[in-house]
């Protein structure tokens, strides 16, 4: 098995025609940053020509995490920088540019890519593993895109993939920011298999080498070999426990397409429910304009397709880092830690529907302008 330097951001290793890619910030939650951006890209490129590499298996560092999301400290620095004059909006913008074209390039990546999601998954790890055309899932994974609690919006692709949750589900974990156990992930699509927690990156590899050895190299069915090797770790899980069979019925009623966040509240507040009541603290603590921003964004979104969701994350995103909410939830979250965000507006009735189109018209760069 070739190594690279134990030391990077990413490591890369490669057994038989099977490269291992692992995600090598444990001490971070394995978070995303702009660097291991650009080196998973080069590596796409280079594996995609290499006709000894059939397929790749990406994984996290460490016990705790697959990815938990972007750096958003690195994020929030830069923002302040754009926001107080020192760079320009082009630079403010590039960490999400480039990301946003890896999650494209994964998206309609040729040979077959595999996520082993074990620990926490969320936000720009889900943007990493989501595009992926093997997610595997276990009883150790928790899943979130918890954007909207920080005054963001659930983006890396993250839309397309929720709308497509059937019964309100893709609404609901897109508003609430809530997380979701892995057999949860399996059972709404967001994951295709739900795997034995024992299993490793380690032994994924070996067994992926070991059918693709005995299969011949201008094989037209990888697809189907990583099926069969995946049929040999899967496990059953008890679907009484999944939360949208237990809260299904409540979910698809006040999660529905098109209904307001008020609305949410109010039938929820109806339910006399400790689930439901849950819920709706959790709602009334995200941020007003990114809930109002979300729920149109779902709606908008469940006609595009992949690339069109990305050129409009972009837009989106270029939009948040122009207001207050994003580095104000930031701040609350992990800068000063205080968890008491002052949401700007500070209530959903301020929050006019002039300021939610606002976020969409407003001018910014495209993908190919952070490409150029």
């Amino acid at each position: 098995m070739t190594n690279c330097q134990e030391d990077s951001e990413i490591l890369v290793q490669q057994q038989g025609g099977i490269v291992q890619v692992i995600l090598n910030r444990p001490w971070a939650l394995n978070a995303l940053t702009l660097e291991m951006i650009r080196m998973l890209s080069a590596g796409l490129d280079r594996w995609d020509s290499d006709p000894a590499v059939r397929a790749v298996v990406i994984a996290g560092a460490g016990e705790r995490a697959f990815c938990a999301g972007g750096d958003i400290k690195s994020s929030y620095r830069t923002g302040m920088a754009f926001r107080q004059g020192e760079i320009d909006s082009r630079i403010a913008s590039l960490f999400f540019g480039e990301e946003y074209q890896l999650n494209k390039k994964l998206f309609h990546y040729k040979k077959p890519l595999i996520a082993l999601m074990n620990g926490i998954t969320m936000g720009g790890g889900y943007g990493i593993a989501g595009p992926c055309r093997f997610r595997l899932a276990s009883s150790r994974t928790t899943f979130a895109m918890p954007e909207v609690g920080i005054g963001f919006f659930p983006d890396v692709g993250g839309v397309y993939y929720l709308n497509r949750c059937a019964d309100g589900f893709g609404s609901y974990l897109a508003l609430s920011g809530n997380a979701i156990e892995g057999h949860d992930m399996h059972f709404c699509g967001l994951a295709t298999d739900y795997v034995r927690e024992s299993l490793t990156v380690q032994d994924l590899v070996t067994a992926l080498a070991g059918a693709f050895e005995k299969a011949p190299s201008d094989v037209a069915g990888e697809n189907d070999i990583v099926k069969n090797v995946l049929q040999g770790v899967r496990v059953h899980y008890d679907k009484e426990k999944v939360l949208c069979i237990a809260q299904g019925s409540m979910i698809a009623t006040y999660f529905a397409s098109g209904l307001a966040i008020e609305k949410i509240l109010e039938g929820l507040a109806q339910e006399k429910d400790a689930w439901a009541e849950e819920v709706a603290s959790v709602l009334c603590r995200r941020s007003p304009t990114s809930l109002k921003v979300t729920a149109r964004y779902l709606d908008m979104a469940r006609t595009m397709d992949f690339d069109d969701v990305m050129e409009h994350d972009f837009r989106l995103a270029q939009s948040f880092l122009g207001r207050s909410d994003y580095y104000e939830g930031v701040r609350a979250a992990v800068i000063d830690k205080d968890r008491k965000p002052r949401w700007s507006p500070e209530t959903l009735q301020d929050v006019t529907d002039g300021m939610v189109e606002s976020y969409f018209s407003a001018q910014s760069l495209s993908l190919s302008d952070i490409a150029a």
